[in-house]
């Protein structure tokens, strides 16, 4: 017999046949590795700060005696509710700008009680995007023509108002 055990072990270099081959291994780690360095640079989390307030503990935070003022806005219509209570219909008509109408109401509203941060705009029926966004700015900032509203600080110190309400709160929009 040529390939018997006895003839092989005076072959020099011969093997049992039971040697390792690595390459196709090696062959696969110079495919992965790179694979792996970019998934995992892939892989990475980005946080985006959204600006929404964690909950905090009521002993911390300051009792707020804020009222819940919503603006409704229809096709033809807007009305504004003060603690669920309707306070104010402003009316579309054509010719005059319902957004400065709306803003000077809330102007009225926000006057009566400065500790008023946050106002909620609830859609009905079939309202543009367009219109949302008008009201959007519209209760948002303070105009030059309001005049200057000053509330008091922890300090006791007059500060001057920049925003009618700077948190503007979209209710019902989703669903």
């Amino acid at each position: 017999m040529a390939f018997s055990k006895k003839h092989r072990r005076g072959i020099e270099g011969a093997g049992d046949g039971h040697d390792l081959m690595i390459t196709p291994l090696l062959d696969l780690f110079v495919a992965l590795i790179p694979f792996l360095i970019m998934s995992v640079v892939l892989s990475r989390l980005n946080v985006i700060d959204v600006g929404i307030q964690t909950p905090s503990s009521s002993s911390k935070a300051a009792p707020h005696n804020e009222r819940d003022i919503t603006l409704r806005i229809y096709m033809g219509r807007a009305e504004i509710f003060v603690d669920q209570k309707r306070t104010a219909v402003v009316q579309r008509v054509e010719g005059k700008n319902w957004f400065d109408e709306t803003h000077s109401r809330l102007v009225e509203i926000k006057k009566q009680k400065l500790e008023d941060l946050r106002i909620h705009i609830e859609t009905q029926e079939r309202v543009s995007l367009d219109v949302v966004m008008g009201f959007m700015d519209t209760v948002r900032e303070l105009k030059a023509e309001d005049g200057e509203i000053f509330k008091k600080d922890e300090k006791g110190m007059d500060v001057k108002l920049r925003y009618l309400f700077p948190q503007v709160i979209l209710k019902g929009v989703y669903s």
